[in-house]
């Protein structure tokens, strides 16, 4: 699951996120925030931030992999919907085309100008041509976390770095902060 391997992906980039990569934004987020979560996907992000605290307004996924993660598109979720949380948190798909790139932009400029918002993904992303414009007026926070194990199971952890970003459309345009990594014992 990166531009470096030859691993089939799953559909709709499916992974469960792991909590050593969610472990690490509780650095950064607001002490008992209330959040949404859009890529519901397992829940995974909605079972440790509440384990942690936090309160979770409403989850759900195009491709729901828990039984009560509910089955929705994240665009059709009403925009007012999205205003009855402090935040909204997720690991969106990575996928990489001009689709989905463009997917993953127009999450981060929809929800960015609604709440704060937490994404985790590919930390090269960054550092791309085709970012630098949601990184100069969106993105606020980088949080790096190194490499994950996304597949439970296997030997390896992937081999790209991930970073937790915070999206705000109201703090963009300032210089974005990129955080130190520390290491986060589970």
């Amino acid at each position: 699951m990166g531009k470096r391997s030859d691993f089939k992906r799953r559909k709709n980039d499916a992974y469960m996120t792991p909590d050593e990569a969610i472990a690490p934004l509780l650095s950064i987020l607001p002490k008992g925030c209330s959040f949404i979560e859009p890529c519901g996907g397992a829940g995974a992000i909605v079972d440790f931030l509440e384990a942690s605290g936090h309160e979770c307004i409403d989850y759900f996924d195009i491709d729901p992999q828990r039984e009560d993660v509910k089955k929705m598109d994240a665009f059709d979720y009403g925009i007012n919907n999205y205003y009855a949380a402090d935040t909204i948190i997720t690991n969106p798909p990575w996928l990489r085309s001009k689709a989905s790139d463009f997917l993953l932009h127009r999450m981060i400029k929809l929800w960015s100008s609604i709440r704060p918002t937490y994404l985790l993904f590919d930390a090269d992303w960054m550092h791309n041509i085709g970012s630098a414009e949601l990184v100069e007026n969106y993105c606020v926070k980088a949080l790096p976390i190194g490499r994950v194990k996304w597949i439970q199971d296997s030997a390896h952890s992937s081999v790209d770095n991930v970073c937790w970003y915070l999206f705000d459309a109201q703090e963009g345009g300032q210089p974005m902060q990129f955080l130190p990594r520390k290491k986060f014992i589970k």
